[in-house]
């Protein structure tokens, strides 16, 4: 009987597979195609290729969130990938990958009859936010535009779904964390080591990035400019913090984040960008107000309190060590030029803050004579710049999404913004350590380090942290149904 029943099982098995196999057998025929279009199949690399591509493809259907790995391990290498896979495959691996992952997750569910949707009320203002950017796009006159703006709106809401569909505990979700957590240590001991040994990736358009009137290169590592990989390493920095302060792990995982904090903290500073700073240090004042309302008594509160305040004055130490070693007598316009917008010593500085300033100007008065329906998706941006001689750019996400979709949208999403930075708080005052806990913490405090940016810079037009933002809120979503549950099943019992 015994024999019979994994008889069966296997029986069963091999038919879900069989009928998942014919569509991918298709793709692994022009895969090959290629590979003979190109003379690559004589020799052992295009043989190697193409077997790899099927098994590759046969893995992602049965499990589909690989391909979510794939997608964090590799986009903050995005420039390294585009450079050694030449062409579109090298330059839309990424959505390729997310597509497929998308395609297999469906039908994976399909094929098992289970496709779970939490319900959480995150939900309604996030349809309401994706439903006015949707008309707006239908409403476009130019559809190319249009639809170049509703990608860098969604370019990453697939995912979404597929982390809804494939995870069945918080371990899952938590291996999505550790997996940027990990990217954020390599990519800041990378920045570490371009500057302290004066090398540089050539993945950029641009050979080197400078703080103006000195000889202190900003560091870049593989990303497309240092505004971008400090952004990436402050959205790190939260995590590691959240996960050494709230995560139920042991000495050695505590460890690895407080060194992770210390690593990210000082790739930061390398990158000597000003909007990464000021999102990492509104990041922290949230975890720490957070934290703080979370410890049970007044006496655990004044103590924690002394400790946060020495550990303060050695981080400030510190960084101002590190500072005066790498800039000299270059520090003292650096500092001020967070705080002289249009008056600052540093005259790169000042000139970089008017340009941003008369852009404010300018978008704030196309709102005006547009103030409800925008003047339409895809219209801002120095990517349409490059199409469009006369587009905006904002140099704000929030300014960016009045001016394309209106006054409606922005409410829709500062609506949407309160729900999950409330609802993660929420989760995050909760007493004790938990994965949960950590999980929801460290969303929420990152997404207020991107909100932050997000006012200076359009920046959920950096590919990897609109990947983190979509992670955040598909996070943060699956949490808050499961909140929502055992809360109700306490209140009951």
């Amino acid at each position: 009987m015994d024999a019979l029943r994994t008889g069966k099982g296997l029986f069963h098995k091999t038919v879900v597979l069989l009928s998942i196999v014919p569509g991918w057998v298709i793709v692994a025929v022009l895969i090959s195609l290629l590979v003979v279009s190109a003379n690559w199949l004589i020799s052992p690399l295009g043989t190697l290729i193409a077997v790899g591509g099927v098994c590759f493809l046969l893995l992602l259907f049965v499990k589909p969130e690989v391909g979510l790995f794939f997608i964090f391990l590799l986009l903050p290498f995005h420039l390294a990938v585009k450079k050694y896979v030449p062409g579109p495959a090298g330059t839309y691996w990424k959505e390729g990958l997310l597509l497929l992952s998308w395609i297999a997750s469906l039908v994976n569910g399909v094929v098992r009859k289970r496709l779970p949707i939490p319900r959480s009320r995150i939900w309604l203002p996030l349809v309401v936010f994706c439903s006015i950017i949707l008309t707006r796009f239908l409403l476009s006159d130019d559809h190319f535009f249009g639809a170049w703006g509703l990608y860098v709106y969604f370019m990453y809401l697939p995912l979404l779904f597929i982390i809804f569909w494939r995870t069945k505990s918080v371990h899952q979700l938590k291996l999505y964390i550790w997996l940027v957590m990990l990217t954020s240590i390599i990519s800041a001991i990378g920045g570490i080591a371009e500057f302290l040994f004066g090398f540089t990736t050539g993945l950029q358009n641009l050979p080197a990035w400078w703080i103006s009137s000195t000889h202190i290169r900003r560091v870049t590592f593989t990303f497309d400019a240092p505004m971008p990989l400090g952004s990436f390493l402050a959205v790190g920095l939260c995590l590691f913090i959240t996960f050494w302060l709230t995560y139920p792990g042991s000495k050695k995982q505590s460890l690895f984040f407080l060194s992770g904090t210390l690593v990210s903290g000082l790739g930061l500073i390398f990158t000597f960008s000003r909007g990464p700073t000021i999102q990492a240090i509104g990041s922290l004042a949230y975890i720490g107000l957070v934290y703080f309302l979370s410890l049970p008594n007044a006496t655990i509160r004044v103590k924690w309190l002394r400790k946060i305040f020495l550990l303060s004055i050695c981080i400030t130490a510190l960084v101002t060590s590190v500072l005066l070693v790498a800039m000299g007598d270059k520090l003292l316009a650096y500092l001020r030029s967070f705080f002289e917008w249009s008056k600052s010593i540093n005259v790169g500085v000042a000139a970089a803050n008017a340009v941003r300033i008369r852009r404010w100007q300018r978008s704030l008065e196309v709102f005006l004579q547009y103030p409800l329906e925008g003047i339409g998706l895809g219209m801002t941006g120095a990517t349409t710049s490059r199409f469009f001689p006369n587009a905006l750019i904002t140099e704000s996400f929030p300014l960016k999404i009045l001016l394309e979709a209106g006054l409606p949208a922005l409410m829709a999403f500062f609506w949407l913004y309160l729900r999950l930075v409330r609802d993660g708080t929420r989760m995050a005052l909760s007493s004790g350590r938990s994965v949960q806990r950590a999980l929801a913490f460290g969303a929420s405090a990152g997404l207020v380090g991107i909100f932050i940016e997000g006012l200076v810079l359009q920046i959920l037009e950096t590919k990897q942290i609109s990947a983190e933002f979509w992670l955040f809120i598909a996070i943060l979503i699956w949490l808050e149904a499961r909140w929502r549950v055992n809360a109700r099943r306490a209140y009951s019992s």
